[in-house]
């Protein structure tokens, strides 16, 4: 049964009302921010730089969910609490 969340997930975030709420959640900060000090943004107000989930491998349970940043392209372990198998990896 984990298996088959893990592909249902996979294709669900591809969807448009999946993209949205992946957009949602980016935006709001729920995956975390990079603990670079130069992916802050010193034109605002020394703003973050959100993160996303990545995954690793396609292999239920073969690698934890790590974080990617966009600005630096630097990805870093993590401690998000996803359940194990959402295709994702194990946590």
């Amino acid at each position: 049964t984990i298996r088959l969340y893990g592909q249902i997930h996979s294709r669900y975030i591809l969807t448009p009302p999946g993209l949205l709420q992946m957009s949602e959640k980016y935006l709001s900060g729920d995956f975390g921010f990079c603990p670079l000090l130069s992916c802050r943004d010193s034109v605002t107000s020394g703003e973050r730089q959100r993160c996303l989930p990545k995954g690793l491998s396609d292999v239920c349970g073969s690698h934890e969910v790590k974080l990617y940043c966009p600005r630096c392209q630097n990805t870093f372990d993590t401690n998000l609490e996803l359940p194990n198998g959402d295709g994702e990896g194990k946590r």
